[in-house]
């Protein structure tokens, strides 16, 4: 299962490729931050299982700043051209049911890292509740 999570993350970070594209055309400038995002996506597949490494917390933690900064930014940004796309279109727009969903699945998904955070560690299997461990 974890092998075609992995496959279907770089399928989705190759899907930011524009339509007709050459290595050379995506060093430009007009295609270095898309080909930054691209290598981005790539090195968070191939560092993720390095995550499991970490203290529960400490990932819980990390996704959750990062989750936090995907609500606020992209719809900030969003936001902030929605003026000029309504000028464009010659009439006020209002941000569509896509924004709403984004942000709800987001926070669902924060308040599930932020249990994790605050969540009590559970014992391990092996041990009873009057198993004590010797130093």
């Amino acid at each position: 299962m974890r092998g075609v999570m992995i496959a279907l993350a770089v399928i989705a970070a190759l899907n930011m490729l524009p339509p007709a594209w050459t290595p050379g055309r995506m060093i430009t400038a007009e295609f270095r931050q898309q080909s930054l995002a691209i290598g981005l996506c790539l090195a968070a597949v191939a560092f993720s299982p390095f995550l499991a490494l970490l203290p529960l917390r400490a990932s819980a933690g990390l996704l959750a700043a990062l989750t936090t900064l995907s609500i606020l930014f992209p719809v900030h940004n969003f936001l902030s051209v929605l003026p000029n796309i309504g000028q464009l279109y010659n009439q006020p727009i209002n941000p569509g049911w896509g924004m709403y969903v984004l942000l709800v699945g987001l926070a669902m998904l924060l308040l599930l890292q932020v249990s994790l955070l605050v969540a009590k560690p559970l014992r391990k299997r092996h041990q009873r509740p009057s198993d004590k461990e010797t130093p």
